[in-house]
């Protein structure tokens, strides 16, 4: 005994749209097939952000520009604010963020966020150096 999955109960018979996968279900456009939507691709790391028309315009592949974090001149201009009192500290949390951050996005700039760290925890300690010899 055969049943109508098998092949051999099935080979005589003319398909039908509910009996062959990837035909649409419905009457309208019975015989085409229905492909299901593909995800969307994601996009080579680091061209996130990139128009098609900037990149592909001129002959041959054009490259990119680099793009420098805004966190970690945000954390640079801090550091150089850092003869302010905890401007520094702001400054080495800011370039620590900035850090993460650029690790995520293909960013450049991570001299600027280690500059940032390093003068932002120098000025914390000579402000804290300052501050326990005016106590004495």
């Amino acid at each position: 005994m055969t049943t109508p999955s098998s092949p051999s109960a099935t080979a005589g018979t003319p398909p039908t749209a509910g009996s062959r996968p990837g035909l649409a279900e419905t009457g309208a456009g019975v015989g085409t097939p229905s492909y299901p939507r593909a995800a969307p691709r994601r996009p080579f790391p680091g061209t996130e952000d990139l128009r098609p028309a900037e990149v592909f315009a001129g002959p041959g592949y054009q490259a990119p520009r680099t793009r420098t974090s805004p966190l970690a001149v945000t954390a640079l201009v801090l550091a150089l604010l850092s003869v302010i009192p905890a401007v520094g500290l702001i400054a080495a949390v800011v370039g620590a963020l900035a850090l993460s951050a650029m690790r995520q996005r293909y960013q450049t700039g991570q001299s600027l966020a280690w500059f940032a760290i390093v003068v932002g925890l120098a000025s914390c300690v000579a402000w804290l150096a300052l501050m326990l010899l005016a106590s004495m």
